[in-house]
């Protein structure tokens, strides 16, 4: 086989009917035309490579912005002259758990907190740090690892951590802890208007919502055996994925997902979603395809995106130091598992196909 088949789409940014994502396994940003579904290579985007690092997405100003979760840098794209430049923060290098752009600027939220807290201002072309941050989170108590998620929602930017959500408003420098009367550890969380819902820890084949308005709770059975492993927000509905299977929770109910025609997913993880005039595109990230919904979010087709291994590798290899290379195809052949044996067999002998 000489071609590899795209996943790990993180995020993605739509301008016009070009569809721009960078492929996480090899660090590739490519351009999908999505009236003909066929793609472009642009580059390999040139900081340190680090097989399945998941990459940021957005379009502002005409321009695409790609952020590395390895730190606080970005690459900004300009296809109208075809040119990439790089921009960096001087500092420790950071581990990021997400990034997010709200009121033309792209916050970078740290895995480990407190953590420093910067944003890039795409009005004033530059890096900024958050000097109140840490203040406010040593305040709040806010400690570890965050293994759940942030997000941004009317200039305000939301934790959820360790059972706990706090909300900051960067613009008062105000800090508050969202209580939410369900004493369970969450899975996940979204929040949708006025209502929180929430993948209990214990039991994921139930969502509890909260409505923040009227105080309601509510329960949310899930259908089937399955559990769930991630809640995902696309427009009006919610995502219910396990993995293999995928729910959708609309106005309070969980439904099967529904097909058109003789659609039909094969492995459904995916993390986000494109709006696109009236249907919604999902993005690969467990499934090799590139699922087309309509807008009552019933699958119309699904589309698949093969790269050329010798784009890959030709372009790939040359950002790594050669002794690493070597050391790391070496050490492959000293494990147990025998599927990681094979693998790097395979490798090997796409290596040699291309070299010879």
């Amino acid at each position: 086989m000489n071609d590899t088949r795209v996943h790990w789409i993180k995020t993605a940014a739509l301008r016009d009917n070009y569809l721009y994502c960078v492929y996480g396994k090899y660090n590739i940003l490519f351009r999908i035309d999505i009236t003909c579904w066929t793609y472009q290579k642009i580059a390999i985007l040139e900081w340190d490579y680090q097989g399945g690092m998941a990459t940021d997405v957005y379009a502002a100003d005409g321009k695409i912005i790609c952020v590395s979760m390895s730190g606080v840098k970005i690459a900004i794209f300009n296809p109208e002259f075809e040119k990439i430049e790089y921009y960096s923060v001087e500092a420790e290098p950071t581990e990021l758990v997400e990034s997010m752009m709200c009121d033309n600027k792209i916050w970078f939220f740290p895995r480990n907190l407190p953590g420093k807290l910067y944003y890039y201002s795409l009005e004033q072309k530059r890096f900024f740090e958050d000097n109140i941050w840490e203040r406010v989170i040593n305040q709040i108590g806010l400690r570890g690892r965050i293994s759940r998620k942030c997000f941004v929602e009317n200039g305000e930017i939301y934790i959820v951590h360790m059972g706990r959500v706090v909300k900051y408003n960067p613009s008062t420098c105000i800090m508050k802890e969202i209580v939410i009367p369900i004493k369970r550890n969450y899975a996940d969380i979204v929040k949708m208007d006025k209502i929180y819902y929430v993948l209990i820890e214990e039991s994921k084949r139930e969502v509890f919502s909260w409505n923040t308005e009227n105080g309601q709770i509510s329960e949310h059975k899930g259908i089937g055996a399955h559990d769930y492993i991630k809640l995902t927000k696309v427009g009006e509905a919610i995502f219910l994925d396990a993995g293999k299977e995928i729910d959708i929770l609309t106005n309070g109910v969980i439904r099967k997902w529904e097909f058109s025609g003789d659609a039909k997913v094969k492995g459904s993880h995916f993390i986000n979603a494109v709006k696109y005039i009236d249907n919604w595109l999902l993005l690969p990230w467990g499934t090799h395809s590139f699922i087309k919904c309509s807008s009552d979010y019933i699958i119309e087709s699904m589309h698949e995106i093969e790269i050329s291994l010798k784009d890959v590798w030709r372009n790939t290899i040359p950002f790594l130091e050669p002794e690493i290379l070597l050391t790391d195809f070496i050490d492959g052949g000293q494990y147990e598992n025998r599927n990681i044996i094979n693998a790097w067999h395979n490798v090997g002998r796409k290596i040699y196909g291309l070299l010879k």
